[in-house]
């Protein structure tokens, strides 16, 4: 994903599927794991609240996502929450016709505490986390798995 300002990077993919089925399997969060190489584990721990286990530069941190907001089948705003990072991911869906949709991605990082300013030293290493989620979201709708991402 492209890095818009320091901690944003935001993309979109065209991927195959309805936008209600698109929608429904991107809500789930605890599905984050089938396409995003960056999540090791993920789970539903109570509605609307998910526990992921992630790396990212070589370190596995623990995150609590929950849905804030949602318009079905439209868009789906995620409030992360981790040791040294809160996000804000929001996922826009749009109708491209009856078998495809379009799915534009936002995250928005923070790093917490004294790391906060430090966020400018890591914009490419958060441009290859993003690129790799959006690849992953391509990937598993096309060919129905991960198709060796992870």
């Amino acid at each position: 994903m492209p890095l818009v300002k320091p901690g944003v990077i935001r993309e979109s993919v065209v991927v195959k599927g309805n936008i209600e089925d698109v929608y429904d399997f991107m809500y789930d969060f605890s599905n984050a794991v089938k396409w995003d190489p960056g999540v090791l584990k993920s789970e539903c721990i109570k509605d609307k609240t998910f526990a992921l286990t992630t790396i990212f530069n070589g370190k596995k941190s623990e995150m609590t996502y929950t849905v804030v907001s949602y318009k079905r089948p439209y868009e789906i705003t995620l409030k992360g929450d981790g040791p040294n990072v809160r996000a804000i991911d929001t996922i826009k869906f749009s109708k491209i016709d009856n078998n495809y949709t379009k799915i534009e991605y936002e995250a928005d990082l923070t790093l917490k505490g004294f790391r906060r300013p430090f966020i400018i030293f890591i914009g490419k290493s958060l441009e290859k986390l993003g690129h790799d989620a959006i690849e992953g979201i391509r990937k598993y709708f096309f060919y129905g798995s991960k198709h060796g991402i992870k």
